[in-house]
């Protein structure tokens, strides 16, 4: 298990504060982007998500979590399981974040992260998504809220 001793805050009165200290801590957002218009017809082959593809340049030897959500999925006419993955630009999966089944007419939201460690370096990643039976769609919007935008977001968590 990988733990800290401190955390930003902790500094005392009289303390001095060095590059190493600075670095060792989180970076926050280093990509978002969003999607605001429906997708539909995501049938059984890996299709990508529209405008949830994010190209980055990495520095060496940090920790990154990637968050994917979609507001709203909707199952079409067939039961099927719907996978919804992080790949990066080879199409290496590097994360599952949803893998269930979704019955005909279903709606859900899908929502969850993964944390790597890449290569310093420019590297992209996106989502992609299939289903086992028919086409699903992904509702997105432009406003918060009813079903909201669909977004892929990239944040430096700290060093590795």
């Amino acid at each position: 298990m990988t733990t800290r001793a401190t955390v930003p805050g902790t500094i005392n009165a009289g303390d001095t504060v060095a590059e190493t200290d600075v670095n060792n801590q989180p970076g926050g957002w280093c990509g978002y982007v969003t999607a605001t218009s429906n997708q539909t017809g995501i049938g059984t082959s890996v299709t990508d998500l529209t405008s949830l593809t994010i190209t980055y340049t990495f520095p060496a030897s940090r920790r990154y979590k990637i968050t994917g959500h979609l507001p709203l999925i909707v199952q079409n006419t067939s039961n099927g399981f719907v996978k919804v993955q992080i790949r990066d630009g080879s199409n290496n999966v590097v994360g599952t974040i949803f893998d269930t089944t979704v019955y005909s007419g279903e709606r859900a939201t899908v929502h969850g992260s993964t944390i790597i460690a890449p290569s310093s370096g420019s590297a992209t990643y996106k989502l992609s998504a299939f289903t086992s039976a028919n086409t699903f769609d992904v509702d997105a919007g432009s406003t918060p809220g009813d079903p909201g935008p669909a977004y892929l977001l990239i944040e430096d968590i700290g060093p590795a």
